[in-house]
């Protein structure tokens, strides 16, 4: 899984988005069968622009996440990818909107739909 973007106007978000990344990465590691790269492996790629072949090499995996996350006032949305690393084409997207407040209901939806892919 990939550092994810922030996309919205505030640098203080980082610290969103990266929680984010981080809290889902956490929970697509409880699903069984599933093997998903630390966090501070991927934080290597952050702002990087490696292709995803070279990338998934790297990280010692298949496919990979990435994702953005844009915040307007207590809603934000969060968009993934799930993109093949052997030739870089996505495999699966969704967007998903929430509440800043309630952001464990948006780990639960976002892991299930990734696991599900």
């Amino acid at each position: 899984m990939l550092p994810f973007v922030n996309l919205g106007a505030a640098a203080a978000d980082e610290y969103l988005v990266d929680g984010v990344a981080d809290e889902l990465a956490s929970a697509l590691s409880r699903v069984p069968g599933l093997r998903v790269a630390a966090h501070t492996s991927a934080l290597a790629f952050k702002g990087a622009g490696d292709d995803a072949p070279h990338m998934a090499s790297a990280l010692g995996v298949q496919t990979l996440l990435e994702g953005s996350v844009h915040r307007t006032g207590q809603r934000a949305r969060i968009a993934v990818r799930l993109v093949s690393g052997t030739d870089g084409f996505p495999l699966m997207s969704a967007a998903f909107d929430w509440d800043v407040n309630d952001p464990l209901a948006l780990e639960r939806q976002v892991a299930a739909a990734i696991a599900d892919s």
